[in-house]
C-alpha cells in the first residue's frame, strides 16, 4: 500500500537530504561503489558492486530527468501506478523519470525475475518522489546488481534467458 511505501521511505530521508545537501553545494563525492561493464551484444551493460554492501545499503539514487513525454521506455520509471499524480488544476498527468540522455549508474541495472540483490524503494522527500535503488541482499566485490523492473517493463519486449 502507499501507506507502507510512505512510512519505509522515512527511514530512508535522512540519507536522500544528506546526498541533495552535498550535490547542491558541490561537496559530494562519488564512493566508487558501483561500476559499469560491458557484458554481450543482446544485454549490452550491467552494473557492479565494487564494494561490498550490506542488505538495506544504498546503492544510489535513480536520476534522470522528470518529464511527462518519455524519449524511450528503456530508462524510465513511472511514479502514476503508486498515485494519481496531478497538476495545479487536479488534472491526473503522467510523470516520469527518464533517464535515457540524462542519467546516471543506477540505468544499468539489470533485470532479473526472481533473487535480485537490489530493490527499487520510492522515497518523498519535500513533496518530491525519489527512486532509490538499495541493496536487497548482500552484494559481493564484483557482483552483478540486478532488480526487477516490473511486468509493464516486458509488455512489448522480448526477454531473453541467459
Amino acid at each position: 500500500t502507499v501507506q507502507a511505501l510512505l512510512r519505509e521511505s522515512d527511514n530512508y530521508i535522512p540519507q536522500v537530504e544528506k546526498i541533495k545537501y552535498e550535490v547542491g553545494n558541490g561537496t559530494f563525492v562519488d564512493d566508487g561503489g558501483i561500476y559499469i561493464r560491458w557484458i554481450n551484444d543482446i544485454v549490452r551493460y550491467g552494473m557492479y558492486a565494487s564494494k561490498t554492501f550490506q542488505r538495506r545499503d544504498i546503492l544510489g539514487v535513480y536520476s534522470g530527468l522528470v518529464t511527462r513525454q518519455l524519449t524511450d521506455l528503456e530508462y524510465a520509471w513511472e511514479f502514476n501506478y503508486l498515485v494519481d499524480v496531478k497538476d495545479e488544476e487536479d488534472k491526473k498527468i503522467r510523470v516520469c523519470i527518464d533517464a535515457k540522455h540524462m542519467g546516471n549508474y543506477m540505468r544499468f541495472a539489470n533485470h532479473r525475475d526472481t533473487n535480485q540483490n537490489g530493490d527499487q524503494l520510492y522515497v518523498v522527500y519535500n513533496d518530491l518522489w525519489h527512486v532509490l535503488y538499495i541493496a536487497q541482499a548482500e552484494i559481493k566485490l564484483h557482483e552483478q546488481i540486478f532488480v526487477n523492473y516490473g511486468q509493464g517493463y516486458w509488455e512489448n519486449k522480448k526477454k531473453y534467458d541467459f
